[in-house]
């Protein structure tokens, strides 16, 4: 069974060589279809460990907008895969709302109440079972894994800090912040974020309001207010490195650029303030070469290589040495690991196992199906390694 699933493996790395491709994916997630497309770039060779940035669409989106906003072009030049997913329909009091993330939003609404957006869709362990899914059928490297999404993909994507924080190395939110219905977030490590705002955006205001009509309906921090807390989560200083980006055009849209940087002056913190932007992904087209989101977003994600050390935060996952593989009833974990949590998932991703376990403890994998199957391990020193193992009668 081993010997099978590495010859898969390297015939589909040897079929990802060919060149740039998109490739979708249908897959059973939480009882429902769900849907995503991965981008890997030209020259990809598997040989060669790649970044990855998952980007999350804004409402009524698709999975196929990543394909217009500049990114594809990054990818190809810097050997970045791409991960985009589709978020599902809701049915609310309002009507029919397409393509709506669960990302913590909840609507008071004269005359209707109070609306959670789709809360019963777990659009979060969706997306992380997708990236989970990618780094099995390409060569991630794993401390360059990011998130960027634009309006509510913002929004989703200031939520998954906390449901995938241990997994990226930095964010990026366009024209959506933090959903006010959350509870604080603290991701459990440093984790640099940029954020773009328009300063005229008609659907999510530079206060965190979403205009619906004639109505404002708070949904979110004030922009002022995500960068704050973002400053503290990430123990910068929280006095800022401002540039005012050149009005080259003499109209009025201008940037205004902050910079929050750590004691090392490594920027943990941007803010990109788009003076008289609107709801809108600018781009250096609709700007006459003022600004470029995807090459800025590239630009700050760029400049996160060293996070990994930040904090004696260690995301590189190395290779645990466990026994017996193939495994029948019961796995061993070396004695040099006093404590730690183990999570296990499918080949598509799905957790279907997690515990805690001390030095010496066995794991039960009895119920496990007959298949093949990665282990995690976070120790209690915060390192994270895995093996794949099979699973059989």
């Amino acid at each position: 069974m081993t010997k099978i699933f590495y010859l898969i493996a390297a015939l589909l790395f040897v079929s990802l060589q060919a060149g740039a491709q998109w490739s979708s994916h249908n897959v059973t997630f939480d009882g429902m279809n769900r849907e995503y497309k991965v981008y890997t770039p030209a020259g990809y060779n598997a040989s060669v460990p790649a970044s990855l940035i998952v980007v999350l669409h804004g409402l009524q989106g698709t999975m196929s907008d990543v394909e217009t906003i500049g990114i594809t072009e990054i990818a190809d030049t810097a050997n970045i895969v791409l991960v985009s997913p589709q978020a599902l329909n809701f049915s609310s009091p309002l009507g029919l709302m397409e393509a709506v993330w669960n990302s913590g939003i909840v609507l008071d609404i004269p005359g209707f109440g109070t609306i959670p957006v789709n809360a019963d869709v777990d659009d979060a362990g969706f997306i992380n079972s997708i990236l989970e899914a990618t780094l099995l059928t390409h060569n991630i490297k794993e401390d360059r894994i990011y998130m960027a999404g634009a309006s509510l993909g913002g929004f989703m994507t200031q939520k998954m800090a906390c449901a995938a924080g241990n997994k990226l190395a930095a964010i990026a939110t366009v024209m959506g912040t933090y959903a006010l219905a959350l509870p604080l977030c603290n991701p459990g490590k440093v984790l640099p974020m940029a954020h773009f705002h328009g300063t005229l955006d008609d659907v999510v205001d530079y206060q965190g309001n979403f205009l619906f009509g004639s109505m404002s309906l708070p949904i979110g921090l004030s922009v002022d207010e995500l960068v704050s807390s973002w400053v503290t989560l990430n123990d910068a200083n929280p006095t800022a490195t401002h540039t005012a980006w050149p009005n080259t055009n003499n109209d009025n849209f201008w940037i205004d650029h902050y910079r929050y940087d750590n004691a090392e002056g490594q920027s943990l913190v941007e803010l990109f303030k788009v003076n008289g932007g609107t709801h809108t992904w600018y781009d250096y087209g609709n700007t006459d070469g003022e600004i470029d989101y995807a090459t800025e977003i590239w630009k700050f994600f760029n400049r996160q290589y060293y996070s990994t050390s930040i904090a004696g935060v260690n995301n590189n996952k190395t290779r645990l040495a466990i026994f017996p593989n193939p495994v029948e009833s019961h796995i061993n974990l070396p004695q040099v690991f006093k404590s730690g949590v183990v999570s296990i998932t499918n080949m598509l991703g799905q957790l279907v196992h997690r515990q805690s376990v001390t030095a010496g403890e066995p794991i039960d994998v009895s119920t496990l199906g007959t298949g093949t199957y990665i282990l995690q391990l976070v120790s209690d020193k915060n390192e994270r390694m895995a093996a794949r193992f099979v699973k059989k009668n």
